[in-house]
């Protein structure tokens, strides 16, 4: 987890129901009610328990986050994603709301499986992958104290 709650708080997922796929998202907020998420798609599992060895990252051109029964997430502002400065292959986007990324966070703290929406270059529809969120268990605590 990166700060408070108020100022910004991180979690990653690697979910897994796609043996030969792998995503790493994140989620934030930030005071006063913005919200931030970030997707990288992989080709592979990751086998290396120490997580340095990963395995090749693929492009994406949209993604989308959400917890069930909830909105999925969408850009705001411009309305576009924009490949992340740091990090090649990775899309993120400032959010059109904050409800669905709180919804995020709640069906974390109570260990249920988000959704993840992926669409690559060249498809014309999105790839839909679910899972929970892989938190230990002082970051599940941290989320769970939030108002």
């Amino acid at each position: 987890m990166a700060a408070e709650f108020a100022s910004s708080v991180w979690c990653r997922t690697a979910m897994l129901d796609c043996r030969a796929k792998q995503i790493d998202v994140s989620f934030n907020v930030f005071w006063p009610g913005n919200g931030m998420v970030k997707a990288i798609f992989m080709d592979g599992q990751v086998t290396d328990p120490a997580g340095v060895e990963r395995p090749p990252r693929m492009p994406m051109t949209g993604f989308w986050l959400r917890a069930g029964g909830e909105d999925a997430t969408q850009p705001g502002g411009e309305g576009r994603q924009r490949e992340s400065p740091t990090e090649q292959h990775a899309l993120l986007y400032f959010t059109a709301t904050i409800e669905p990324v709180l919804a995020l966070f709640k069906a974390t703290g109570r260990g249920e499986p988000i959704q993840v929406g992926v669409r690559l270059p060249g498809e014309h529809l999105d790839r839909v992958y679910f899972g929970q969120v892989r938190l230990t268990e002082a970051e599940l605590q941290q989320i769970r104290n939030c108002p």
